[in-house]
């Protein structure tokens, strides 16, 4: 659905054999939402998700620089 958006990207851990949690974060830089919550049915009736949000600077950084490593490792593997 995304594929040819420039804004897009996508890069993937190599595969593993424990490789079934992926992500959910967003951030603008001031503020941080993450967790495994998701607005499906689902996820509202029937999963145990939790959500975070916080405007707290030092949080919204940490995560980010965290989120930076991540992204940038050198084993992960372009999609997009």
């Amino acid at each position: 659905m995304f594929r040819g958006h420039n804004n897009i990207h996508v890069r993937v851990k190599p595969a593993s054999r424990v490789d079934l949690m992926h992500l959910k974060c967003w951030s603008d830089g001031q503020v941080l939402r993450d967790g495994s919550a998701n607005w499906s049915p689902a996820g509202l009736k029937r999963q145990d998700n939790d959500v975070h949000f916080t405007t707290d600077p030092q949080e919204v950084q940490e995560f980010n620089r965290n989120f930076e490593q991540m992204w940038n490792r050198s084993t992960n593997v372009r999609v997009q």
